[in-house]
């Protein structure tokens, strides 16, 4: 982003740095600051810009597209599901790839929860084209206990 001259660039009060991906938004007044409002805004501006480029390297990484920051599987639910007439427990898998919704369910009801489990895990790596590390096998053992008994 840019440094913005707000209200306007005829009017200039004070300095406007924004970022919306991070919810930042700040203003340095001319009244207060005087000459280096513009100096102190594109400092921020840099600061911001640096935390911006390592956000973008750390959702970068494998373990951080399978998992919500609460450790949570990301596009991961446990379910009830009318099939037939009957009613099954599934685990439901929606994750977005390249821009398109996939769907997936796996029923639990005829299969233990640890087989239904893994393979739900085996899918979302599938999906996102993630090889298993040690570190997501670990990630997803932690967070096991929230599927299965919810």
């Amino acid at each position: 982003m840019t440094i913005m001259a707000h209200p306007n660039i005829q009017n200039i009060k004070r300095y406007r740095v924004q970022d919306k991906v991070l919810g930042i938004q700040e203003y340095f007044s001319i009244t207060k600051h005087g000459d280096k409002a513009k100096i102190l805004a594109e400092k921020r501006q840099e600061e911001i810009s640096k935390k911006r480029q390592y956000r973008q390297i750390r959702m970068q990484l494998d373990i951080n597209q399978i998992f919500h920051s609460d450790s949570t599987i990301i596009g991961l639910k446990r379910t009830l599901k009318n099939k037939n007439g009957s009613i099954k427990e599934v685990l439901h898998i929606q994750i977005s790839v390249n821009g398109k919704q996939k769907k997936t369910d796996i029923t639990i009801d005829n299969k233990p929860f640890e087989q239904a489990y893994l393979k739900a895990q085996n899918k979302i790596l599938e999906l996102r084209k993630i090889e298993r590390t040690s570190e997501i096998t670990e990630m997803f053992k932690k967070v096991a206990g929230y599927y299965k008994y919810s």
